[in-house]
């Protein structure tokens, strides 16, 4: 199961297990941030905590993702802890551990409406201890880790003497990276919405009667949250005032279906190719299908229409007789995975 990469990340628990089967040593306790009710006053005594300290900063290998809850141990990857990694040992990239002597400088780069990538210089002393410290841990994954707080999953491609971690990011993704890369004390991280100048991108899916729908349509590309037809749901805002504003609660499923001429509320959802459908009307089998909607694979409460889209969010709305679990939708292959490497041109947008 592909894991989604995403910013503002909770550790819960405090211990860090090796799933069954790797050959990786499970890491020591890194953090213990409390539980997913807990978040925001978590989220605010780390902030006291941290003070004007630099950040402790570690790279660690993914070795197993499940979906819920950090129970007992692991690192979750989402603000309300729905995804679970279970990280390895850090990387030994030279110089004092916990810091990021291996840097040289990081800044943030916006890349126009594609979204942010983090410019990193390499050390030249450290380079070639940094490149063989990722090729000998040879995970598909790592996660970014600050004062023991996950910030990012990438994967990693060739290092090279200045690398780039992107493409689209959002901007407080790589601003954030690229702070605590500089040995800065770690930011805030718990702006919740989407304002202007963010590049936010969150996968849609819709199931009906046992099949996924295609991608939703491209929609006009000047409104703050549209659709390219690449099974993503785009979070660009352009306007922060007035009857078009289109940051924060304005940033929502229902703005973004409502470009297209397509709608859903509490009961049911009309979308493309001329699906309209409602709980109570039955399946071309026969059977009576009931309409729910999940994020992160969890079960939304409420109107849908309402759901301010996060960065990196897995969204499904689907139509199915009870019991049916449609799982993760196609379209999350096309949420794409930061990944540290030589600079590059970045596709879509």
């Amino acid at each position: 199961m592909r894991a989604v990469p995403v910013v503002a990340v909770l550790l819960v628990g405090g211990t860090l297990a090796a799933c069954a089967g790797t050959s990786s040593e499970p890491s020591a306790p890194i953090a213990t941030a409390g539980t997913a009710a807990d978040t925001a006053a978590d989220i605010a005594a780390e902030g006291d905590a941290a003070g004007d300290d630099p950040a402790v900063v570690e790279i660690r290998p993914v070795l197993s993702t499940t979906v819920g809850f950090c129970e007992d141990f692991g690192v979750g990857m989402r603000l309300d802890g729905r995804r679970c990694h279970l990280l390895g040992a850090p990387l030994d990239l030279g110089g004092d551990a916990g810091r990021s002597d291996w840097v040289t400088e990081a800044v943030a780069e916006p890349r126009g409406d594609l979204g942010w990538v983090v410019r990193v210089q390499v050390t030249p002393d450290a380079f070639a201890t940094v490149r063989d410290a990722f090729e000998a841990a040879a995970a598909d994954r790592y996660v970014l880790v600050a004062d023991g707080r996950g910030m990012l999953e990438f994967g990693y491609a060739a290092l090279a003497q200045e690398a780039a971690l992107g493409p689209l990011l959002s901007e407080r993704e790589a601003l954030t990276v690229a702070a605590v890369l500089r040995g800065e004390p770690r930011p805030d991280l718990d702006r919740p919405s989407a304002d202007v100048g963010d590049v936010w991108l969150a996968a849609l899916g819709v199931h009906v009667c046992g099949e996924w729908l295609a991608n939703a349509p491209a929609t006009a590309l000047e409104a703050g949250v549209h659709s390219h037809g690449d099974g993503l749901v785009h979070v660009h805002p352009v306007n922060a005032d007035g009857p078009d504003r289109d940051t924060g609660d304005d940033a929502t499923l229902g703005r973004f279906l409502a470009e297209g001429g397509w709608r859903v509320d509490e009961d049911g959802f009309a979308v493309w190719d001329g699906v309209d459908v409602r709980t109570g009307d039955t399946c071309p089998d026969g059977r009576e299908g009931v309409f729910r909607w999940t994020v992160d694979g969890e079960d939304g409460s409420g109107d849908p229409s309402e759901h301010r889209v996060g960065h990196r969010q897995v969204i499904v709305l689907s139509f199915d007789p009870i019991g049916t679990d449609p799982g993760e939708p196609p379209q999350l292959a096309s949420l794409p995975l930061p990944v540290l490497g030589p600079d590059f041109a970045p596709a879509g947008g």
